[in-house]
């Protein structure tokens, strides 16, 4: 068949010709503005798509890292950062998920329904757990490596002596952020600023190391010096404990402060917990109660009258009153003597602790003027202590006192303080009148030791110099016999303290059956170096803070007094109380005379033993808290040396 032949004007040839022209022209183009675009993505990435390529091989996570270590003031170490794994998968990434929930869930003692759920997660990246033991790291990393499966550096607080002031040092986060104590008040100085990190992967979920895949803040951490001293710290808790258990109370707590600088040299509540173990323990034993935690102070607080009652020039110290024989009606209320009394002048009041007799020096004073050096003294308003959580205590305004509530007051009762503000007044009167803000912190330094911060000490006067010294004068009569705080007293230094038996409120009403025996003081009365506290919470079998709390109070000063190196004023003696106590024997070593045991290690102890060939029966293990005889005895022929050890756990 043959093809019929199409033909085309002119005119219609050329339009096709510029058709095909266009065509052509448009695809070339085309095809240059790709290559361009390609060489402008390849050589000239656009931020936002490389911000979206990076998105698919990063993820952040939060991870905890090494935190500045914590000193006492004589440089051991408190708390501490230690190396360790953690766990994490990349759940879209594992090849088995269910096979490996069930091995992890073996080795790690974790629930199989909760590591199902976790390689299950549609998250790019899931932890498994945080912060292994050794034993569980080395196990897991026996087996073979997996895809998505990562281990992760970290860095674990830890407490080398255990419950020793872990109320004070608090505790640290998961992804070691600072929750409490001064982990947490110093948690800018101890903490790195920057606490995540980005990490990459490639297209099967392995971690890369590129530059800037870990952010560093070239700040912190710093390092903490505090104040206080592991020694009398060691041993505040160990008698607290004791005392705690003896008097089966509820609770104990206890401060010892320098009054001359404000400085806490030691401070520890009764039940602790072991921080290293925080699972294990009751959270209420978290609380540091010297600082958080208000009571009625009780015949304590019958210093603040007494101080009020001097610095206005209203009661001199030989003044007397009529204490009523023990019974003095107010209204339908009737105040009562522990013991009734007739004449007793104002020195004999504070020495007896007379609820009637201070009471009756109030009424001299008056309302105001007690007021007044209540809030000049610090109470119903924070110390300022470094410490999170302090309260202020409570006092209500002299306008709503009554004449049973002014009374009451006097003799502590109707006002809420704190320990920290009852020493802080007492320090007050001890350092001659100065106020110095009670602290824990001396100073931060770098891990070089370049110091980038330290406390300074604004002292103020708020009290006249002789009033300070009557009421030091008054205070150590306490002491002496006759007075209410007799086991507290010193052979070798004077101690000037007032004891404190504070009825409970309990539904609303005063309880006959819990109360809080405390001591509060300081020594030596002449130039102090030690102020101290000791409340018992509800002791049973005795409840006078003169037997309760003054003996817990005598072995704590005399031990912070020796480990001040302060010396004694006398040659030896044995120290006699009519009430009961042990007698105490302070002495100065000699060659062949008990060495002091106390605070040392079971081998450093066997090594003394040996050196001096002394025949010694020793109990327990850790360090020593107690020994008989006491250092500088010489030891009759036959006699054994009694050594007790105790360890924190």
């Amino acid at each position: 068949m043959r093809q019929r032949k199409i033909f085309y004007s002119s005119e219609t040839r050329s339009k096709i010709r510029r058709r095909t022209a266009g065509v052509i022209l448009l695809l070339t183009s085309g095809f240059a503005l790709l290559v361009y675009r390609c060489l402008t993505l390849h050589m000239a990435p656009d931020p936002r798509l490389q911000r979206l390529a990076i998105n698919q091989y990063k993820a952040r996570l939060q991870v905890a890292r090494p935190r500045g270590t914590i000193y006492d003031s004589r440089g051991e170490e408190l708390g501490v950062s230690v190396p360790t794994y953690s766990l994490a998968i990349r759940p879209s990434k594992l090849a088995a998920p269910k096979q490996l929930a069930l091995s992890l869930s073996r080795t790690l003692s974790i629930p199989y329904e909760q590591l199902i759920a976790k390689v299950s997660s549609e998250k790019k990246y899931v932890w498994v757990k945080r912060h292994l033991t050794p034993k569980e790291a080395n196990l897991l990393k026996t087996g073979e490596e997996e895809t998505g499966v990562e281990w992760v550096n970290e860095a674990k607080r830890f407490y080398p002596n255990k419950e020793l002031a872990s109320q004070i040092l608090g505790i640290v986060g998961i992804d070691g952020q600072g929750l409490g104590g001064m982990e947490l008040a110093y948690d800018r100085f101890l903490n790195q600023h920057e606490t995540e990190s980005n990490t990459y992967q490639d297209a099967r979920g392995h971690r890369l190391e590129l530059p800037g895949a870990i952010k560093k803040d070239s700040k912190g951490p710093f390092d903490l010096w505090l104040t206080l001293n592991k020694s009398i710290q060691f041993t505040l808790e160990t008698e607290l404990e004791q005392a705690c258990r003896g008097y089966r109370a509820k609770s104990c707590t206890g401060i010892v402060m320098d009054p001359q600088t404000g400085e806490i040299l030691a401070m520890a509540g009764f039940p602790s917990f072991n921080p290293n173990a925080l699972r294990r323990s009751d959270p209420d034993s978290w609380k540091n109660r010297a600082v958080t935690d208000g009571f009625e102070p009780g015949s304590i607080f019958k210093v603040i009258m007494a101080a009020a009652a001097l610095e206005s020039g209203t009661v001199q110290p030989e003044d007397r009153f009529f204490c009523e024989n023990g019974a003095y009606p107010i209204g339908r209320n009737v105040i009562h003597d522990t013991h009734p009394h007739g004449l007793l002048s104002f020195r004999e009041i504070m020495k007896v602790s007379s609820n009637i007799g201070i009471m009756k020096i109030g009424q001299r004073v008056g309302k105001k003027e007690f007021e007044k050096m209540i809030r000049v003294l610090g109470f119903g308003q924070k110390t300022g202590i470094d410490f999170p959580g302090e309260d202020a205590g409570m006092v209500r305004p002299s306008e709503n006192w009554g004449e049973i509530e002014f009374a009451n007051m006097a003799f502590g009762q109707g006002v809420r303080v704190t320990p920290i503000q009852i020493l802080r007044a007492f320090s007050i009167i001890a350092s001659g009148g100065y106020d110095l803000k009670p602290h824990f912190v001396s100073k931060v330094t770098t891990p070089d030791g370049e110091e980038v911060w330290r406390f300074q000490k604004s002292p103020t006067q708020i009290l006249k110099p002789e009033t300070t010294r009557i009421l030091t004068q008054m205070l150590t009569e306490v002491i002496q016999e006759g007075g209410t705080g007799t086991q507290a007293g010193l052979s070798a230094y004077t101690v000037a303290g007032k004891t404190g038996t504070a009825q409970k409120v309990k539904n609303g009403k005063y309880s006959k059956q819990d109360y809080v025996g405390s001591f509060v003081g300081f020594a030596p009365a002449e130039n102090p170096r030690v102020a101290a506290l000791v409340l018992i919470d509800e002791p049973r079998g005795q409840i006078y803070g003169g037997v309760v709390a003054a003996p817990v109070f005598r072995k704590v000063v005399w031990e912070a007094l020796r480990e001040l190196g302060v010396s004694p004023r006398t040659q030896p003696t044995i120290l006699k109380a009519s009430t009961g106590e042990m007698p105490e024997l302070i002495a100065t070593s000699s060659p062949d005379s008990v060495p002091d045991f106390r605070g040392l290690s079971m081998r450093e102890v066997l090594r003394l033993l040996e050196e001096k060939k002394i025949p010694a029966e020793i109990e327990g293990s850790g360090v020593v808290y107690h020994q008989e005889p006491v250092a500088g005895t010489r030891l009759a022929k036959g006699e054994t040396c009694r050594i007790l050890l105790r360890s924190f756990h």
